[in-house]
């Protein structure tokens, strides 16, 4: 037996030496650009998560002035119809725009239209003013978005 090759380092630890060197097939484990694209991915994943909650949000506050909204048209129908003949909120033209305050601020702007109306069906001369029509709009979101409305319209009795 020879000394050299039983406690030599170089003969026991040869080849693998040189293994260690090439990449092996076998070899498990994450490399750099794995790790890299990984990350991107993730963070690709995270950014599209906190772009949907935003725009989700967006959507949901965009609804509740829509609500809001169409609720202030309904009360304004509501208080006209109560109204007695000769009142001003009656006469024939346009009323506003008013600010519609929500929460001490003004979100919304009403305005209403008062036209006389012929009912066709009652048998009174054509051009006969029997009705007066009532159409309350309001608007929000300008000067941020495109200006948004919501328009109702009912007839009353003159």
């Amino acid at each position: 037996m020879d000394g050299s090759a039983v406690g030599s380092p170089t003969a026991s630890q040869g080849p693998e030496r040189r293994r260690r060197g090439s990449p092996l097939r076998g070899e498990s484990g994450l490399s750099l650009i794995e790790a890299i694209a990984g990350t991107v991915i993730a963070v690709l994943a995270v950014v599209g998560l906190a772009y949907s909650f935003s725009t989700a949000r967006a959507m949901v506050e965009r609804y509740r002035i829509a609500r809001l909204a169409l609720g202030e048209a309904e009360s304004r129908i509501e208080r006209l119809s109560l109204r007695r003949a000769g009142n001003t909120d009656l006469d024939l033209g346009t009323h506003g725009p008013f600010p519609v305050p929500v929460a001490g601020q003004a979100l919304c702007e009403e305005s209403w239209k008062v036209e006389a109306y012929d009912d066709p069906a009652n048998g009174t001369a054509p051009g006969t003013v029997d009705m007066k029509k009532v159409t309350v709009t309001v608007t929000w979101g300008q000067p941020v978005t495109p200006a948004q409305t919501v328009t109702l319209s009912t007839l009353l009795p003159r």
